[in-house]
This record gives C-alpha cells, structure tokens and sequence, in this order.
C-alpha cells in the first residue's frame, strides 16, 4: 500500500504514468489535472503496477474505513493480501476496528 503523495506515484510526469497505471484509470489515482487535481490518492501497488487506489479515514476514534477501488476484480489472494497490509497500518494507526468499502 502506498499513502496518498507517495514519491513513487508523484515521481512521474503524466507521460509516464503509464509505467504503473493504464492510462484509462490514471484519473481514479490523480483525479482531473488542473488547478485542484494531479494529488495522486493512496495506491495498492502489485508487483510494480497499480491494481486499484485507496483512502482512509477514521469513523470515530477507534474505527479505521478502508475505502477501495479496485480497477477489476481481484483473485481471493490480492484480496487476502490487501486486507492483511490494512490491518497492520490500522494497528499501527491504533484502530480497533478495520472496514472497507467499495467506492
């Protein structure tokens, strides 16, 4: 999992973007270039490509909410995989609970 304005994402100009995410789905990591987008949001990176973006966000004190965007569908291991780097940054993050969401 790479956070939102990680040098990975941000250390390419738009032209060479591509070298991680197909550029039909460049705009669900950096939203619309301009005035307010080009912020790269947090990246699920797989063997050097991105596979789907991320956010968090607390919901109280306690409860982490994993909100995902998965660019196609993921085998049951990417799945497992994924959950299981979450729940190591919810426990970090002293999260007592862990949900995701599709966005």
């Amino acid at each position: 999992m790479l956070p939102q304005w990680d040098c990975y994402t941000r250390g390419y100009a738009p032209d060479g973007r591509e070298r991680f995410v197909d550029s039909e789905m460049q705009d669900q990591v950096y939203g619309s270039l301009g005035a307010t987008g080009g912020n790269a949001v947090g990246v699920v990176l797989l063997n050097g490509l991105a596979p789907g973006s991320w956010k968090s966000r607390f919901k109280g004190q306690q409860k982490m909410l994993v909100s995902l965007n998965m660019f196609g569908k993921p085998t049951r291991n990417l799945e497992q995989q994924i959950e299981t780097q979450f729940k190591e940054i919810a426990t970090l993050l002293a999260a007592r609970r862990l949900e995701f969401e599709e966005l």
